[in-house]
């Protein structure tokens, strides 16, 4: 029953795989005016981002990230779902 699951929703992220181009980040422009928080959180956010381009300018990174947090979250609730069962 659980295989079952697991195998349907495995075949509804493959039909979904469709990963988009990634733009190369650009710095804000208004990074010179920002104050010394602002700037450290846009200095991390282009950081993240220039390495996610990087590592996968086609956007497979990306993708596979988010089907596998939807995985997670579906399989710890079957797995919450059957302990309550068999609690019961």
């Amino acid at each position: 029953m659980v295989i079952n699951r697991f195998t349907k929703l495995w075949h509804s992220v493959k039909g979904r795989w469709k990963p988009q181009k990634l733009e190369k980040p650009v710095v804000d422009p208004a990074f010179p005016e920002m104050d010394g928080i602002q700037r450290s959180a846009e200095a991390i956010r282009y950081s993240i981002l220039s390495w996610e381009f990087w590592a996968s300018p086609n956007g497979q990174m990306r993708e596979w990230m988010r089907h596998n947090s939807i995985l997670i979250v579906v399989a710890e609730h079957e797995r919450a779902t059957c302990r309550a069962r068999r609690r019961k």
